[in-house]
């Protein structure tokens, strides 16, 4: 199964700096901010060449020119991006370059003014969004079939999936800057209550709502919102009872949560060996 915008992007031939990096691990579906639904492919007479691409490690034009050719062109300023999802997500970004193009470059920019939001605790994670506490933690309802499920409470499930982001505010500037910048920020499941605040209940929402106030607010300069790219899955199996309905449903929140935040988004698809597996079935 993958996902389908139900318009399509118009064609840009325009480079991003970071694509030579996210491409090397780039299996993906691309979404326009308009209209998203899911459709199974697999009844559907669809060619998924024109939004969708896999990469393998001696195969990775086709995903650099998907990218290069179905991403917004950029106005005046350079791409942000930001890169959500569980461990997975997590080498990719710390393994890549990425860290290095969106992060560590633009440290070393004093003219950016950046600062650093690194999570030093599975369970620190209202502080590194600077997000007050919410009184008492409370789950999802069952039948929401969210996270968190090893944690019952407001930490992450996974260890080790230390959110790492950017803040590059432009202050009374009348310009961008000239360096794209961005992060990692850990969310494991497509809806989950790892964080809460007395305004939303769940993660996806919380941290929706702070990247499009601090990062959006003066789209007047920075005339973009970032990019974004999702992968989810591998912890949502986990919740008792999921079915792939309830999954779906959970995917279309997390989308449409997002979808006012984002420039773009692009999905990463979940992988399955190459065998037939009786023990792990897929």
């Amino acid at each position: 199964m993958t996902f389908l915008s139900s318009t399509d992007m118009q064609s840009s031939k325009t480079s991003h700096r970071p694509l030579a990096a996210i491409a090397l691990i780039i299996a993906c579906a691309i979404f326009s901010m308009s209209n998203i639904h899911i459709i199974d492919i697999s009844k559907n007479n669809y060619d998924v060449s024109n939004f969708s691409c896999s990469w393998g490690p001696n195969s990775t034009q086709s995903c650099i020119e998907l990218l290069s050719n179905r991403l917004p062109r950029p106005h005046s300023c350079p791409p942000r991006w930001l890169f959500l999802g569980d461990s997975t997500m997590k080498r990719l970004f710390f393994v890549s370059k990425l860290r290095d193009v969106l992060i560590e470059l633009p440290l070393r920019l004093e003219q950016m003014n950046c600062t650093r939001s690194f999570q030093t605790h599975r369970c620190k994670l209202n502080e590194v969004f600077g997000l007050p506490q919410r009184d008492q933690w409370i789950p999802l309802p069952p039948e929401e079939f969210g996270g968190p499920v090893v944690m019952r409470g407001p930490c992450n499930d996974c260890f080790g999936c230390n959110t790492d982001f950017l803040d590059c505010p432009i202050g009374n500037g009348s310009s961008c800057y000239d360096a794209s910048y961005g992060g990692y920020v850990s969310m494991e499941f497509a809806k989950d209550a790892e964080i809460q605040t007395e305004e939303y209940n769940t993660s996806q929402e919380n941290i929706a709502s702070r990247f499009d106030r601090v990062w959006n607010k003066r789209l007047d300069v920075w005339k973009n919102k970032p990019i974004c790219v999702f992968s989810a899955g591998n912890h949502d199996i986990l919740v008792e009872n999921i079915t792939t309905a309830a999954y779906e449903n959970n995917v279309r929140f997390l989308l449409k949560t997002f979808q006012n935040v984002c420039e773009h988004i692009v999905w990463l698809g979940n992988t399955a060996p190459l065998r037939d597996d009786t023990e792990y079935k897929q």
